[in-house]
Order: structure tokens, then C-alpha cells, then sequence
């Protein structure tokens, strides 16, 4: 079976991400849905920080230094999300990220892994002998 990267505190983090979802409501901005966030942060006591741009893509949040919490408020989310944040989590050295896209009818959080191979890094080859 494979392993489940911070699985309590991503838990928490999903939790409270809905009560700010229900708080602001679907139509909020980017920073409505931050600042509900980090007040739930605060009155559930979890460690957090944040964070500005890295390797080129905003990441919100680094939670208690193990996740990497990225909030957006965008009709549709594209690969070009996904790949960015993988890079971040690479350049960060964390092994988790939680994508919260507020502005859908139901928030689905999606959990992120970082992967052995960085990416933009070419296959591995293979040689074979004679």
C-alpha cells in the first residue's frame, strides 16, 4: 500500500478549508477565501506561513513546514496548475501540496504528490547489452 503523505494534517486542512468555503461563499475573491483561511488556521492553532512566488507559480501557504497549500479562485483548473505546483514542491522539498479551487459549486480539494523525478526531467534510459 502506498503512503499517505501527512495524513492528519491534511485532513485538518480540508476541514478547515470548507468552513472558510462556507464562510465566503462561492463568488469570493482569492483573497476573501486567504484571509477566512487563515483565520481558521489561527483558531485551530496550526503552524503556518506565508509564501510568494516559487519557481515562477504563487504558492499561499506552507503549513507547519510539511504542506503546501494553494488557494485559487478560478473558473477551471488547467494541467499547466498541476505541473507548476509539482515543480514548487521539487524547489520547496515538500512531498505535499493541497490545491483548493474555491470558486467551483463544491470545493474538491486535490492533494498533490511530488514525485522522484522533477519535472522538465528527461526518461530515464535504459540500455540493454548484448
Amino acid at each position: 500500500m502506498s503512503e499517505f503523505y501527512h495524513e492528519e494534517l491534511s485532513y485538518a486542512l480540508i476541514g478547515l478549508a470548507f468552513k472558510a468555503h462556507k464562510t465566503v461563499g462561492r463568488f469570493g475573491k482569492e483573497r476573501d477565501y486567504c484571509v477566512a483561511l487563515e483565520n481558521e488556521l489561527k483558531a485551530a492553532a496550526i503552524p503556518f506561513s506565508r509564501k510568494g512566488s516559487v519557481a515562477g507559480y504563487r504558492v499561499n501557504y506552507i503549513i507547519d513546514g510539511k504542506i503546501a497549500l494553494v488557494v485559487r479562485a478560478k473558473k477551471y483548473l488547467l494541467m499547466d496548475d498541476y505541473w507548476k505546483i509539482k515543480k514548487c514542491l521539487h524547489a520547496l522539498n515538500l512531498d505535499l501540496a493541497l490545491l483548493l479551487n474555491f470558486k467551483t459549486d463544491f470545493l474538491k480539494p486535490i492533494r498533490i504528490i511530488k514525485g522522484a523525478r522533477p519535472p522538465g526531467a528527461g526518461l530515464p534510459v535504459i540500455e540493454i547489452g548484448d
